[in-house]
C-alpha cells in the first residue's frame, strides 16, 4: 500500500478532524496535538496490541523501541522551531507558522537542534509514514512491533 493511502486510512481510523489535510510536517504536529487530547482508554480501545506494547506488557528485550523520532528540528533566536531535517535524509522542511512549544522536544548536542519525544506508538507510526512520504520513499517496511500493530489495526 502506498504511504499516502496508509496515512489517510490512519487519519480516518483515529477520527482525525481533517483527514484530507496536505501531508506536511505541520500535519504531523497537528496529529501530535490531537493525540495529546486522547486518553489511555481511547488508545487501548483503538489499538489494543500497540497499547500493550507501549506499556511494556508485550515488548521483549529484543524488540526495537525508540523514544525519539530521529528528526532534527531547528530553532531560531526566539526559540521557535522553524524547520527540520527528515530522518535518514538531507531533506529539510519548513514549518508555517513556527512552532513555539518545545515541551515535548529534547535539546541535542549542537546549538539550536532538537529532537521530538514520541507520545506513543501512534505518534511513532505517523512519524514513520510522514517522514518516508516527504522523503520520497514509498511503502510501509517498518520492523518495529509497536507500529506494525498500528498498521495491522488500520488495515483490519
Amino acid at each position: 500500500m502506498k504511504l499516502e493511502e496508509m496515512i489517510r486510512l490512519g487519519l480516518y481510523y483515529i477520527d482525525f478532524e481533517t483527514p484530507e489535510a496536505p501531508i506536511t510536517m505541520n500535519l504531523l504536529i497537528d496529529i501530535r496535538d490531537f493525540l495529546l487530547l486522547k486518553d489511555s482508554k481511547w488508545y487501548k480501545e483503538k489499538f489494543q496490541a500497540a497499547y500493550n506494547y507501549d506499556m511494556g506488557e508485550t515488548r521483549s528485550a529484543t524488540d526495537d523501541y525508540y523514544s525519539t523520532d530521529g528528526i532534527t528540528y531547528f530553532v531560531n533566536e526566539d526559540m521557535n522551531i522553524t524547520s527540520c531535517r527528515l530522518h535518514d535524509s538531507a531533506i529539510t522542511c519548513d514549518f508555517k507558522p513556527y512552532l513555539q512549544d518545545l515541551s515535548s522536544f529534547t535539546k541535542k548536542r549542537r546549538k539550536g537542534e532538537y529532537t521530538h519525544e514520541y507520545i506513543n506508538e501512534i505518534d511513532h507510526f505517523f512519524t514513520y509514514c510522514i517522514n518516508r512520504y516527504l522523503a520520497g520513499k514509498d511503502g510501509f517496511y517498518a520492523r518495529e512491533s509497536g507500529i506494525r500493530a498500528i498498521y495491522k489495526a488500520i488495515l483490519a
